[in-house]
Order: structure tokens, then sequence, then C-alpha cells
């Protein structure tokens, strides 16, 4: 019997030397469905009530038995197109897949060359070719038409993570050989695949820097570390932290004159408020306090914190859509509402932290009632609200006062 070679990875297609079978071809979800259960269990018969369970779940059927014979019978004929050979048996109460006939799956090959690429790395050798080789076998998880199967749920969840280990252990090789723009290539491809990995935005900056993009990797960084905070919620990120610092440390370290570095650190007409990362931001600070000590002027400090009344907390991912809504709004309230000088950092999933210079406490107060009420008055529907703290800037700081928002 001829081998068929199976693709589930990203798009279905089962084909042989006579034929090709896809999902457009099968024109029915339902077949899909009963022929790739049959395929992932084709070591073993199935029987007619678990496909029932597997193919309508909780809806009822009224024949189950005969609803499944039909589509079998649908299917066989489907199959035609890859030879006349006995794809699907017959037993008592169950099907099963004819295990006489050979066949490669494409996430079986991608699992086992992950694993041997795993072993090589482990004794000390190059694994870079065999893990390119599994990369080129993984196109995505399985296709969209059977994106909610819950029997698929955990081998799509293994086979993606599986992924992202392997394009992690090609990415640290590739470093070693200092091969970045290979090494950017797989970290792209990966991030479309998952955007909020922190190991892969850290090796995508470190290609970014190999190459000498240092202006491109910063804002890489920038967007990824706010993108990971506002969708997970997640505030240190010690990785992309890390590579932060040491790319404002060595941001100017690639010009030779003063000339160059003005260049290099000037903004192009610069407006509204300076909006920066924590790390940015708890550095201005520091030397912000520095500076009013010794003058002996007042500076004030502002945290904004979000958050989501009890009415619309029916449940975590419900609240983290309004979250993340109302951030996005306190931001464009931010941008539009604070002067040049002001700068403004997230801190976390739920708050901004506003500097204020120049400010009294309470003008940082009438400040402060202004963005809460153009928040109110932009939102509408009163699904959020804001609360504000206020302290002085002072090397060694003290709380001041609190309010706003209810």
């Amino acid at each position: 019997m001829e081998e068929l070679y199976i693709q589930m990875l990203g798009e279905f297609s089962i084909s042989s030397s006579r034929g090709k079978l896809t999902w457009e071809a099968l024109r029915s979800d339902q077949m899909l469905r009963l022929l790739t259960y049959l395929l992932i269990n084709r070591d073993r018969s199935v029987s007619v009530e678990e496909l029932s369970d597997v193919l309508w779940s909780e809806k009822e059927t009224a024949n189950p038995a005969g609803a499944i014979k039909n589509l079998m019978y649908r299917l066989r004929t489907s199959l035609k197109a890859l030879g006349e050979d006995s794809y699907i048996l017959t037993g008592r109460g169950a099907y099963s897949w004819n295990r006489e006939i050979p066949v490669r799956v494409d996430f079986e090959e991608f699992e086992r060359l992950c694993t041997e690429a795993l072993h090589i790395k482990e004794e000390g050798g190059d694994c870079c070719e065999v893990c390119e080789e599994a990369l080129s076998l993984y196109r995505g998880s399985f296709p969209d038409k059977l994106a909610h199967e819950h029997w698929l749920l955990p081998l799509e969840a293994y086979y993606h993570s599986l992924y992202l280990e392997t394009v992690k252990l090609l990415a640290e090789d590739l470093e070693k050989k200092k091969d970045y723009e290979k090494m950017e290539e797989i970290c792209g491809n990966a991030l479309r695949l998952d955007s909020l990995d922190e190991q892969l935005h850290y090796f995508m900056v470190r290609a970014l820097m190999g190459n000498g993009r240092y202006d491109q990797a910063l804002r890489h960084c920038e967007q990824a570390s706010k993108a990971i905070r506002q969708s997970l919620g997640i505030r240190n990120l010690e990785k992309l932290g890390s590579l932060y610092e040491i790319l404002l440390e060595q941001g100017g370290r690639q010009f030779t004159n003063l000339e160059d570095i003005c260049e290099s650190i000037s903004e192009d007409k610069p407006v509204g408020l300076y909006l920066c990362s924590y790390s940015v931001f708890r550095e201005i600070y520091r030397l912000e306090a520095r500076r009013i000590g010794r003058m002996g002027i007042s500076e004030y400090v502002m945290l904004l914190t979000v958050y989501i009344q009890d009415s619309y907390r029916k449940n975590s991912g419900v609240i983290r859509l309004y979250l993340s809504k109302a951030m996005d709004l306190l931001e464009r309230i931010l941008r539009t509402s604070l002067r040049i000088g002001d700068v403004a950092a997230c801190y976390s999933e739920c708050q901004y932290i506003v500097m204020l210079p120049g400010c009294t406490y309470e003008t940082a107060e009438l400040v402060a009632e202004r963005i809460e009420r153009k928040f109110r008055e932009s939102l509408g529907e009163q699904v959020a609200g804001i609360h504000y703290e206020l302290e002085e800037v002072t090397p060694e700081a003290r709380f001041l006062g609190k309010g706003g928002g209810g």
C-alpha cells in the first residue's frame, strides 16, 4: 500500500502519488473533524459513542450511529481521490484507520526533529540544521476549522510550545555564530504567531543589536515591553529590562563627535508630554530629585490608577478587555492634556505615573481632576473610573495626598 503524507499544521491536506485531498475538496467541517480524529487516533479503534461526542459535543442528535454511518460513506467516497485502498475500516460498533496503510504526519515529524535538536544541543553539538528543518514544518497551529475542538487544544498547545522552544534553541546558536540576519528572520516569523513571548522579543532585540541597528532595537524593546505589560499585566520584564538598560548605555557609543551625538539624541519637533518606559521615568525622577534639591523648587509626581466598576466585573476576560480599552483612552487623554515638559510612563496594566515639573500641590490637583473629568466624559458609559495620588519629588519621597474618581 502506498504511503500517504498528512499535513495538519497551518492547513489540512492528505497527499499520495495518485492525488491530493484538501478541506476544500471535503466541503464539510464534520467530515474534517471525523477524518482528523481518526488519523490522530489511528493506533486504535474508536467507538460510535466516542465519535458522536467528538462530532456533536453537547448537542443531541436523534440517530448518532446513522449520522456517523452517512458521514463515513461520504468520507470514504472523498478518500478515493488518493486511491482505491480501504482507508477506514468498520468494526463492531467502532471505526478505525487502516493501520496497514503507511502514513507520515507533519506534526509527528516536527516533534521528532525538535526532540533530535534538543538532544544534539545537550550533547554539545550544532543543532541549527535540524532546528531549521523542524521549523520549516510548522506553518501554524491546527486549521481554523478545528480551532475550538476540545480534544485538539492540548495537542495544539503542546506543539506551539515545542515550536517556541525550538525557535529559541536556534536563536541561541545563531547568536553564537553571529548569524544575526537568520536570527532576526526566525524570531520575526515566531513573533507573528506569538507576539507576547518576552524571550522571543529578547532574541529579536539581540539580533537587531548584532546588526548594529540600535535605534530599531530600542524601539522594539519599548513597544514589546508596553504590549506585554498591557496584555499580560507583567510589570517587571527581567530580560527586556536588562537589554533596555544596555541599549540606553550603548546608544551613543557608535558616534565619534559631539555634533553626531546631539543629532542622534534630539527629537524632531517635540509635541505634548514625553511618554517613556518606566525604567527611563525612574532615571528622570532621580535626576529631577537632585535638581530640585539644589534649586529649592517644587515638583510633583502623580499616579493614576484605572479601576473597573463592580457591575462590570463579570469575569477575568471581560475585566481585562475593559481595562485595556480604558488604559488606551487614558493614554490618549494624557497625550492631549499635558504639557511638553511633563513626563509619563505606564507603570502596570492599570496605572500611569506622571511627573509634573513646576507645579504646586494645588495645581497638580487641578491637573489630576481635569484628567479624571475628561476620562469620565470620554468614556460615556461608566465602565471604569480613575483614582489618583500625588507625591512631591524628593530624594526620599513622602506621601502627600490622594483622591479623585470615587
